[in-house]
This record gives C-alpha cells, sequence and structure tokens, in this order.
C-alpha cells in the first residue's frame, strides 16, 4: 500500500473530536475528505484515529466498502490520543514517497484535489498550506517522518494539532503554499457545520453550467437538497418522485383549458428544479452511480415526453387532428433522433450513462479549426435545449397563455440540434 493522503483525526480539543465525527451533508466528517480525494481517482488512505471510536470507524468504512471496493483504508490506532514513535514507523509503511497530510475536520471542494493537490503531490515537493494554527494541510514526505517524530517529541501534549506549526516555525524544509484557501473550509465550532454544507453547495452551484441553472434553479434545489441529506433520503428515491412529477405535467398540458396548461407547465418546472436534487444529494453523500445515471436519464426524457405528448393532445382537442399531427408528429420523430445520437455517442465513447456527460465529451470537447462557426453555434445554443431553459420558457409562455407555441420553438429547437449534431459526428468519423 502506498498511501497519497493521511488524514489525523484531531483531538487537541474535546470540541475538535466531537466534530469530526458529526455529519456534514448526510457523511461523517472525518470520511469526507476520503471520499472527495476518492472521487478524484485516489484509492489508498491511512486515517489516524483514537481507539476508542475503533468499531463506529470501521462499521462506516464497510458501508463504504459496499459502494467503493476499490477503496484501501489503513487505520493507525492511538491509545490516549498520543503521538508516538511506533505511529511514525506504522505510517512509514503505508506512505507513498509525498503524501498529503490533513486533519479531517477540513472540507475541500474536488477542484481543490485537481488544481491544488494533484499537481503539488506531482512536482514532489513539501509544501505547508499556511504559518497559523490550526494547519489545513501539507504536503509531505516519506523520508520526513523521522524528524517530525524528533518534532513531536518537543511538542507540548505530543498531539498531532500541534505539530505542523512547529515546524513551520522551526525552519522546516516545507515551503509555504498561499494558493487555493478559497476551496478550504475549516470547521471549529459547531456552528460552522451549516456553513460548511452552504460551503459544498456554493461550489455545486458554480459548477452548473448556464445561467438559468446558477441562478434560479439551483438557488431553490440546493436548500431543498441541503435538508434531504439530513434526513438520509437517496438520490434514487428523489429520482423516482421527480419522474412521477414529470409525468403528471404531461395531464395538465393535455387538457383543453389554459388553467390546465398552466398547471403542467408549473409541473414541469417543478420536475426541473427536483431533477437537480437527486444529483446534488448524490454529490454531496458520494452516492453517485451508472444505475443512477440510468435512471436519472429515464426521468428526464420521460418528463419531457410526457409534457410533449401533452401539449399534442391539447393541439388535437382544441385545433383538431391535422394541426395536431402536423407539429406532433416531426417534434417526436426529431426528440427521438436527437437522443438517438447522444446515446449512441455515450454508448461507445463514453463510461457515463448521463446526458450531461454528453455536453462534456462532446460538444464542448470539438475543435474550431474546420467548422469554426457552426461549432461555435453548437457551443452556445447547447443550453437553449438544456431542460432548465426550457422549462422556465414554457412556463414563461404558459403564464402569457401561449403554451401551444412551444410546439414550434421546440420542433425547430431539435431538429436543428439534430442536424448540426449529426454533421459534426459524422465529420469527425471521416477525419479521425
Amino acid at each position: 500500500m502506498h498511501a497519497q493522503a493521511v488524514f489525523y483525526i484531531p483531538t487537541g480539543r474535546s470540541e475538535d473530536l466531537h466534530l469530526a465525527f458529526r455529519r456534514v451533508a448526510g457523511v461523517p466528517l472525518y470520511l469526507r475528505g476520503i471520499l472527495t480525494l476518492a472521487s478524484s481517482g485516489m484509492t489508498d488512505f491511512v486515517l489516524i484515529a483514537p481507539a476508542q471510536y475503533r468499531r463506529q470507524i470501521q462499521r462506516a468504512w464497510q458501508k463504504i466498502l459496499r459502494r467503493m471496493p476499490q477503496l484501501k483504508l489503513c487505520t493507525i490506532w492511538l491509545d490516549g490520543h498520543r503521538w508516538e514513535e511506533k505511529h511514525f514507523h506504522e505510517l512509514e509503511q503505508v506512505t507513498a514517497p509525498h503524501f498529503l497530510w490533513m486533519g479531517t475536520n477540513t472540507l475541500f471542494t474536488p477542484a481543490w484535489v485537481n488544481d491544488c493537490v494533484l499537481p503539488l503531490l506531482a512536482k514532489r515537493k513539501d509544501y505547508i498550506a499556511s504559518p497559523q494554527y490550526p494547519m489545513p494541510w501539507a504536503i509531505l514526505r516519506a523520508q520526513d517522518l523521522k524528524p517530525m517524530h524528533e518534532v513531536a517529541s518537543q511538542v507540548h501534549e505530543n498531539l498531532l494539532d500541534h505539530i505542523l506549526p512547529v515546524i513551520v516555525s522551526q525552519g522546516f524544509s516545507a515551503k509555504v503554499f498561499t494558493g487555493g484557501r478559497e476551496d478550504c473550509f475549516p470547521l471549529y465550532h459547531r456552528a460552522d457545520i451549516s456553513r460548511g454544507e452552504d460551503f459544498l453547495c456554493e461550489y455545486i452551484r458554480k459548477s452548473a453550467t448556464g445561467w438559468t441553472a446558477r441562478n434560479i434553479n439551483k438557488r431553490i434545489s440546493l436548500p431543498i437538497s441541503k435538508l434531504l441529506t439530513r434526513l438520509h433520503i437517496r438520490p434514487n428515491t428523489i429520482t423516482v418522485v421527480n419522474m412521477l412529477i414529470g409525468l403528471a405535467s404531461g395531464i395538465g398540458t393535455g387538457g383543453m383549458t389554459n388553467t390546465s396548461l398552466l398547471i403542467g407547465a408549473i409541473l414541469f418546472q417543478t420536475a426541473s428544479i427536483i431533477d437537480g436534487c437527486d444529483g446534488e444529494v448524490a454529490k454531496l453523500t458520494f452516492r453517485t452511480s451508472k444505475f443512477g445515471q440510468y435512471i436519472d436519464t429515464l426521468a428526464d426524457n420521460s418528463a419531457l415526453f410526457s409534457f410533449l405528448i401533452g401539449l399534442v393532445i391539447h393541439q388535437y382537442r382544441v385545433y383538431g387532428s391535422a394541426s395536431a399531427i402536423g407539429w406532433g408528429a416531426p417534434l417526436l420523430i426529431g426528440l427521438v433522433c436527437l437522443l438517438g445520437t447522444m446515446i449512441h455517442y455515450l454508448y461507445h465513447h463514453s463510461n457515463s450513462a448521463s446526458l450531461v456527460a454528453f455536453e462534456k465529451q462532446f460538444i464542448d470537447s470539438m475543435s474550431r479549426d474546420k467548422h469554426p462557426y457552426i461549432v461555435w453555434f453548437v457551443q452556445h445554443a447547447k443550453y437553449l435545449i438544456k431542460k432548465d431553459f426550457f422549462s422556465m420558457f414554457f412556463l414563461a409562455l404558459a403564464i402569457f397563455n401561449v403554451l401551444p407555441l412551444a410546439l414550434v420553438f421546440a420542433t425547430l429547437a431539435v431538429w436543428i440540434g439534430f442536424i448540426l449534431i449529426f454533421y459534426l459526428r459524422i465529420e469527425g468519423r471521416t477525419h479521425a
């Protein structure tokens, strides 16, 4: 085992120790750092913990292994919270040449791992985040564990919490690193738990693509997701509820009155907001899975088809069969073609079952060298066919009693999108 990350549960204050075992967004704080690094590809970890919590930690880790069997954890148990020479010897046997040293009571984002930790580990140099106590994190060398023990023997009470500040003050070989602090959030008091959850939610919000998602939908869905994590609601349960709301929107739009159309549009917008909750809860609780991606895609598309079929039924009941067939048939056929093209690409070129992966892996990666204007148009117009945008657009049309116009806009958008994406895929194959 060559662990690239060593986490210790702080024991300097009783509040720090109790805080480590509190749940933050549904996950014990002492496990959040490990699972965040695991989401960035790390698999081997060391956890330094008080022996009195052995059974509780082992039970929690067994649950994690059922979902992530590739992870490995070496636990070093401390008796009496003190750091002794034998513990350094244990650590030397399991760490990589360079490793991250961090207290469990600090939250951080995957972006911080990818932009800060992994590059620093690759440089194979020592870095420490800040000379101020308490120390959030450090990049250390395995060969420096012996000098660390000598420092530890001089530190009052010989606690891990006090070692790194002394290392800095004594001119240890580490360089002070001042970047990346905005992506770390240390927790010192119980009141920080709620602020820590807000920190994680804000990262998810800022990572969302599209103005509507970032500034409207996420501001509504994330507080709901934060509550759902505290209630231990599973992401797949949220997806099923979202699917039922989406199907109900089609019943509303299938009515003959403007009120029924408005109800259908409100339900469809609600489904769009709740659609973000399952993914947010999955990210906050580290419960993402391929099965969850499949049923999320199924829920999204079933809600969309239900809503549009309801509009076609409304068109038929109000204006007659010719109008319904004239707009409904091209729309549904085009939608099947567009989704089929996207799913075909994911099946052959991606390990993900989420349509969001199509945007990231195909649309955002397209080169502008050969068809710069087409690629520019596709990369900017993609937001018009994202659910968070057109659900809000449909709701606006319903409020102004012109929702049937959605059939016209949707048909044009679907066919333009399908033709351009299909053309770019053919061009990509030709020049591959």
